[in-house]
């Protein structure tokens, strides 16, 4: 663990020593603006027999590579694993360059890294406090096992810039890359129309209704869910529905950012999206007591909380600059009691807890050469 708070720590010290604190202030073609990124991408880079999907070699990723080395045509691939074409081509790729397992995990751990940090430098108010809450929340551990639906997140959260200047072309464009890799993406698609909504008290209540509606309905939702959910969004092997704490997680950040909501949308121009699709993650995350919703869906919207918590952290600085520490702090372990959670649980976080490297004396290397 020790490992990914020293990345995290030196991507956000690097950032604020660099000058490189809020969107609208940074250049994009400068080499030092990228410096940040770095010991992000070495731990992803360098890492080896890290993640439930990716270590040994019954992972899902180490079966699509043999697939991809025995030729295994591609409606094949995805009867059996459900891989999506894009990923399967990558391995492909690799596969005909003579590249190994471990460097097609390393480039998907790159292209969801660099997403990710382009929509962090361009929509974050804080960005040194946003690479913070990477490994915070969660997100950058879960990336470093579910490759694919990380990748798919990264690029649909860049993305969201072209939904906000209605840019209907590159946004549809990204959405479908990202669907390449994970289908989850394709929630996104509709998004793009909602995005510009402002969402108030009378939304709150009918999304309260629908809920309510929905739970007093169960066999309605695990029949819709058994069609769109199981095998396409999801994983057969998520089992924590019953986990109230990813909505908990939410609500209370609905709860705050709904106090600041005016101030923060008259400084950020990004922050209504991500208040929103905040608010349609608590939604979901309400019926995880009835539906095999998982943390999939979580994960899939939590990266709008990097910029909600930075825009919160902003508001009330104008406000109450002394009281900038508590609320950073208070809301940071909002987001780590998702990773609490997992650590209570099973003493672990996605199998990525103990992290071990290409450096490390290991027997189950992911060469498959």
């Amino acid at each position: 663990m020790i490992v990914y708070v020293l990345a995290a720590a030196t991507s956000a010290v690097l950032a604020y020593a660099l000058g490189i604190r809020r969107a609208g202030s940074v250049s994009r073609h400068q080499v030092r603006t990228y410096l940040p990124l770095i010991p992000y991408l070495l731990v992803t880079v360098l890492r080896q027999d890290v993640g439930r999907d990716t270590a040994g070699e019954w992972g899902r990723y180490p079966l699509t590579f043999l697939q991809a080395q025995e030729g295994v045509p591609y409606p094949d691939a995805w009867a059996q694993y459900h891989v999506e074409p894009l990923y399967y081509f990558l391995n492909v790729v690799g596969v005909r360059l003579g590249l190994d397992l471990h460097t097609i995990i390393a480039i998907t751990g790159i292209i969801f890294l660099v997403f990710i940090y382009c929509f962090i430098i361009d929509q974050s108010e804080r960005i040194p406090l946003s690479l913070l809450l990477l490994v915070v929340s969660n997100y950058f551990l879960f990336s470093l096992t579910g490759i694919r639906q990380a990748a798919a997140t990264g690029i649909v959260f860049y993305a969201l810039k072209y939904a906000k200047s209605r840019r209907p072309i590159p946004y549809f464009a990204l959405v479908t890359v990202a669907c390449g890799f994970h289908l989850s993406a394709l929630l996104f698609a509709p998004l793009y129309f909602a995005v510009h909504v402002k969402i108030g008290r009378k939304t709150i209540a009918g999304l309260a209704i629908c809920v309510v509606a929905l739970l007093a309905s169960p066999s309605i939702v695990r029949g819709l869910m058994s069609l769109f959910y199981s095998g396409y969004i999801g994983s057969k092997y998520d089992y924590t529905n019953a986990s109230i704490i990813p909505f908990v997680i939410c609500l209370l950040l609905v709860a705050v950012a709904y106090f600041v909501r005016d101030s923060a949308e008259k400084r950020s121009p990004y922050f209504r999206i991500h208040f929103n699709i905040t608010v349609l993650n608590a939604a979901i995350m309400s019926l995880t007591s009835i539906i095999i919703t998982g943390d999939r869906f979580y994960l899939l919207l939590l990266p709008a909380a990097l910029i909600v918590v930075p825009s919160i952290v902003e508001s009330v600085r104008v406000r109450e600059p002394l009281l900038v520490p508590i609320v950073g702090v208070a809301l940071s372990f909002v987001l780590f009691a998702y990773m609490g959670n997992e650590l209570v649980q099973g003493n672990d976080t996605f199998g990525v807890w103990a992290y071990s490297s290409v450096f490390d004396k290991n027997d189950h290397a992911m060469s498959f050469n």
